[in-house]
């Protein structure tokens, strides 16, 4: 790809951030600056060759900083001799990435305006510490943030004893970091007595902190812990806050269980879905028994909202292995009921998913039954299809039948074999022949690709209308 967009992109996108006086920043893979980095430890980069002409962004001026990522220092230090070329006389600020930013080798790069940006591995590089002070007790009552704020790292980590009184007046500072690290503090102090401040810290106008206290609150809480955190989830259900309050619900374990089913009636989406999440970590901390009439409840019931359902699915599959036969079947059942039902595509596709990770357990029968229901499925997808997901979940559901083995593949094979529906044939060979899993990169040579294709591929059925 010639990655035009690109270029239009971020022309856009510099003209829009300089107008309210903001820069815009690039980075660029040290080995091979003309394409998107790829994974560490990869080849080939995930978005595919898509062209960066980082060149022409430096002649017309589109960038004003270009970041060069960590690698090996040859290949930082080459490109950034061709970047000093380019950029000579032009407003473009030149930053590396490093783990080693003091390093004699970059002397004449920094002397040339290049920045190193140092790669923190503790204590590598002795910039961790806030504050190079002495620090003791009296830290905490010290007008520098800086101090107060290192003062409390130190207890976290054991290296300095603080009566946890102390502490948690500091949960109520000016400053956010002092804040979100005082709740550290206390959860590393195991500072029962301050229950009380970790649970009011969950309502603090900064988000950060507010996760902190949902955290803490994993390793200290009282009896109402757990109805504190569902009661804030209501007035702040973004995803960030969600994910550390599953923490928190988690580690208070069969303590959280009873808030955690009350919580599934809330009026609130946002609060029913940690509660489904939340029963999942439950149910693998040994609760399966008392997490399975909930979330099936949430799976099935029509008038769910979509995101908690989905989430249904994905506990109840996440628990195969604790679930007893008879609720492993019944949760079969489900899933295919599901794939048929008028679900949201995200439920149906979801099932789809939930039904190839439970196909290794199903009885003969039970089996020829599903992939059938996933074959019907999968045929959706095929030439005049409607479907809002038709240019992806044709995918979920070829990966399902994979699962099934040689059976599934088989159905597969067929309907590539087969010439009266071309967009179902060139979709079976797309699943089979050039897979793609969500768990893992599937990673082939061109020439592989190349006889593959040449191999198996069915004649391109052409542009598809969405």
């Amino acid at each position: 790809c010639r990655g035009k967009f690109v270029s239009d992109f971020l022309r856009d996108l510099h003209a829009a951030l300089a107008a309210q006086g903001r820069k815009l920043s690039v980075i660029l893979d040290a080995k091979n600056p003309d394409y998107p980095q790829p994974w560490w430890g990869k080849d080939a980069p995930g978005t595919g060759l898509i062209h960066l002409d980082w060149r022409g962004w430096i002649e017309e001026g589109i960038v004003d900083e270009l970041w060069v990522q960590l690698g090996a220092v040859a290949d930082q230090q080459a490109l950034l001799d061709e970047l000093l070329r380019l950029c000579r006389g032009k407003p473009v600020r030149l930053v590396v990435r490093t783990p080693q930013p003091f390093a004699a080798s970059w002397e004449r790069y920094v002397a040339a305006g290049v920045a190193p940006v140092a790669v923190t591995t503790t204590p590598r590089n002795g910039i961790e510490r806030l504050s190079l002070d002495p620090i003791g007790p009296e830290s905490l009552r010290s007008a520098d943030w800086r101090q107060r704020v290192q003062a409390l790292a130190d207890i976290a980590e054991g290296r300095l004893q603080v009566p946890a009184d102390a502490v948690a007046l500091l949960t109520r500072d000016a400053h956010v970091v002092v804040r979100r690290k005082a709740l550290y503090a206390l959860a590393a102090l195991r500072a029962s007595p301050h229950v009380a401040e970790l649970e009011e810290a969950l309502f603090d106008r900064e988000s950060s902190v507010r996760m902190a206290a949902a955290g803490a609150l994993a390793t200290v809480h009282g009896p109402g812990s757990a109805q504190k955190i569902l009661a804030a989830i209501g007035r702040d259900g973004r995803f960030q806050f969600k994910e550390a309050c599953l923490d928190g619900l988690a580690g208070m374990k069969e303590k959280a269980l009873p808030a955690v089913r009350a919580g599934m009636k809330s009026p609130s989406q946002a609060v029913r879905e940690v509660c489904v999440r939340a029963l999942y970590r439950l149910g693998k901390g040994g609760l399966a028994p008392e997490a399975w009439s909930p979330l099936r409840a949430a799976l099935v019931d029509v008038a769910e909202d979509w995101r908690v359902r989905y989430w249904a699915v994905d506990g109840l599959v996440g628990l195969r292995q604790e679930l007893s036969e008879a609720q492993r079947r019944e949760l079969s059942g489900d899933l295919l009921t599901l794939l048929a039902s008028g679900a949201p595509v995200a439920v149906q596709l979801h099932a789809a998913w939930g039904l190839g990770h439970l196909a290794g357990r199903m009885a003969t029968s039970e089996a020829d039954v599903a992939r059938g229901k996933l074959a019907g499925l999968f045929r959706e997808y095929g030439d005049g299809c409607g479907r809002t997901d038709a240019a992806f979940g044709w995918r979920v559901v070829g990966n399902a039948l994979l699962q099934f083995g040689p059976p599934g593949l088989d159905l597969l094979e067929t309907m590539r074999q087969q010439p009266a529906d071309r967009w179902l044939a060139w979709i079976a060979y797309e699943v089979v022949h050039a897979p793609q899993r969500s768990a893992a990169m599937s990673l082939v040579s061109e020439s592989e690709a190349v006889a593959a294709h040449d191999r198996y591929a069915p004649l391109f059925p052409g542009v598809r209308p969405w």
